[in-house]
């Protein structure tokens, strides 16, 4: 699953959620921490980050951690990057396979990545990746390149047998223009073919920014400030409504989205602005209706020191009857800014704080990339270790108890 990046101020990201329900709600009752392994290291070479984390996605008992490899402040230096896979075992996550590029001009495959029960998908620099697992064993079904020599690639996003990705050129002044999302499917010979591309039924031409996907539904947020719900029907995608932001100015409405069950969150990590500089951002709950769907709450962070340029709802994900909600910047000193997720419980249609996550260290320069899948999350410190220039970073996983 993809991340939204938020750059902040240097900052390391120790990212722990505690123990105990801060709102007397759904309890933690496992935590594992997962870190690159002496493979991983080696395969970088010298001076190049392993990133581990640097993407991170969940389903079921499977995970998949993106480790694209590059070197800090000098992007056209990439290796080949890789996707490590971890299978729960008990009470453990152990890693069971590494998935590799197939093509040797390939960089930074893990870059994005989503994982939909036996399929993964992964965005390398110019390609994107399918992997299936079959027999216990994972290899790679379909590699697909970029749709033209000057596409910039987003992010990627699965469900079922599909899976789609956004896709923008640059105009003259190296701005993104003309996005469109790609949605593939497979085909009754078991590969996967492009079967829609997507876009606005409006002259909006920035939709994909954010991209989710959930058993034939597919939302796709754009710029300025909107969210687009497309509907399979019968062989056809089409577009089913247009979700706008409830605040006035949009707030950038639609920076992430996510979808279970029908439900949808979108973050406006620009919301309530201050001035144009500072912004405390918000997330709004959309609940279906007959095919369309109606806003039905915000969700506000439950911090008492919250900075006023929080950007609250840059990231969001959703799993069984919980919610999560990334906050890049929440000390009030925002020379030292703290990174945060909160999640909250679902209960019927309403969703209340459970929990708030705190983060602290030197030399972070992103908000940690997370997902949910069932009563799990993930929670990449990509950043939260630097040796000689290089990051390594490291992964959480935590589960919480039964819903109710």
């Amino acid at each position: 699953m993809t991340a939204t990046t938020v750059r902040i101020a240097p900052l390391a990201v120790w990212l722990l959620l505690v123990a105990a329900p801060a709102f007397g709600q759904s309890a933690i009752v496992s935590s594992v921490t997962l870190r690159p392994t002496a493979e991983d290291r080696e395969a970088t070479g010298p001076h190049v980050s392993v990133n581990f984390g640097a993407s991170v996605a969940l389903s079921g008992t499977t995970a998949a951690i993106g480790i694209p490899h590059e070197v800090e402040d000098q992007p056209q230096r990439f290796g080949p990057g890789r996707v490590g896979i971890y299978t729960k075992v008990q009470a453990d996550w152990i890693r069971t396979a590494t998935l590799v590029p197939s093509n040797p001009s390939d960089t930074r495959l893990g870059r994005d990545v989503d994982i939909c029960g036996d399929l993964v998908v992964a965005a390398a620099e110019n390609s994107t990746y399918v992997f299936q697992r079959r027999g216990g064993q994972w290899r790679e079904i379909k590699r697909i390149g970029l749709p033209s020599p000057d596409s910039v690639p987003g992010p990627v996003v699965c469900s079922g047998n599909s899976f789609a990705q956004s896709f923008s050129r640059r105009d003259d002044q190296g701005q993104p223009v003309a996005a469109r999302v790609y949605v593939y499917e497979r085909t009754r010979g078991g590969d996967f073919a492009l079967a829609a591309k997507l876009r606005a039924s409006d002259p909006n031409d920035q939709i994909g920014r954010s991209i989710a996907m959930e058993r034939g539904i597919l939302v796709a947020g754009s710029e300025p400030d909107a969210l687009y719900v497309f509907a399979r029907h019968r062989d056809r995608w089409i577009e089913r409504q247009k979700l706008q932001s409830p605040v006035a100015g949009g707030g950038d409405f639609g920076a992430a989205v996510a979808i279970r069950d029908r439900i949808i969150i979108v973050g406006a990590p620009g919301v309530d602005l201050p001035d144009e500089f500072r912004s405390d951002g918000d997330a709004f709950v959309f609940l279906p209706h007959r095919g369309s769907w109606f806003q039905s709450q915000s969700l506000s962070a439950p911090l008492p020191e919250l900075s006023p340029s929080a950007q609250f709802g840059s990231k969001v994900a959703m799993g069984r009857r919980l919610a999560a909600v990334g906050v890049p910047i929440t000390a009030a000193d925002e020379i030292r800014p703290t990174s945060v997720v909160t999640v909250f419980d679902r209960i019927g249609a309403e969703f209340t704080p459970a929990h708030t996550g705190y983060g602290a260290g030197p030399d972070d320069q992103t908000i940690p990339d997370f997902d949910m899948s069932g009563r799990r999350l993930i929670v990449s410190e990509h950043e939260s270790l630097r040796l000689n220039g290089q990051i390594f970073g490291k992964v959480t996983i935590l589960e919480f108890e039964s819903a109710p």
